[in-house]
């Protein structure tokens, strides 16, 4: 949804491709940080590190849903 409201992809068959992107980048960003959020939880502990994804998780889920053109979505 968020491909085709943004004119992400020329065509309706273009979606899928661009949506690869985009759970491929998710998997490539937590790859490149677990190690950052090991030592930050070695240092700080685990729950405190669990709690602040969870929570920048919710920040950013209610950041990106002001982008929804469609409430029920």
């Amino acid at each position: 949804m968020v491909i085709r409201d943004f004119h992400i992809a020329k065509r309706e068959e273009d979606i899928g491709y661009y949506a690869g992107f985009v759970g491929s980048s998710f998997m490539i960003g937590k790859a490149l940080t677990s190690g950052l959020w090991g030592v930050v939880a070695d240092h700080y502990g685990r729950k405190p590190v669990i709690l602040s994804g969870n929570i920048s998780v919710l920040v950013t889920a209610g950041f990106l849903s002001n982008f929804d053109s469609d409430n029920w979505q």
